[in-house]
């Protein structure tokens, strides 16, 4: 897993942590009000969560460009082909944990 690329990400404004993403209900225009919200724009955006969420699931489906994965699947190629990614605490966490062989 490229470390760097992570930190180049950070760096340059393409990693956003947030505490939560919380998609009450299946419907796109939640997850929309919420990319709107961390000014995602229309960059391809990986969302890095910690646990399985339905409801983003659902409400991702029909967001092109807007994707997720879990903490512990988290790759390279996904890291790389991503324009943003958006992290959860917990994720970011979870993914340091790996990354120190933790």
């Amino acid at each position: 897993f490229p470390v760097p690329v992570l930190q180049g990400g950070a760096n340059s404004g393409a990693v956003t942590v947030v505490d939560n993403v919380n998609v009450d209900q299946p419907k796109t225009r939640v997850l929309e009000n919420i990319c709107a919200g961390l000014k995602l724009g229309s960059k391809n955006a990986l969302f890095v969560l910690d646990r399985a969420d339905k409801n983003f699931a659902t409400a991702s489906r029909n967001m092109p460009g807007i994707g997720w994965c879990l903490a512990s699947n988290l790759n390279a190629y996904q890291v790389l082909g991503a324009g943003r990614l958006v992290f959860t605490a917990a994720a970011l966490n979870s993914v340091s944990a790996r990354l120190k062989g933790g």
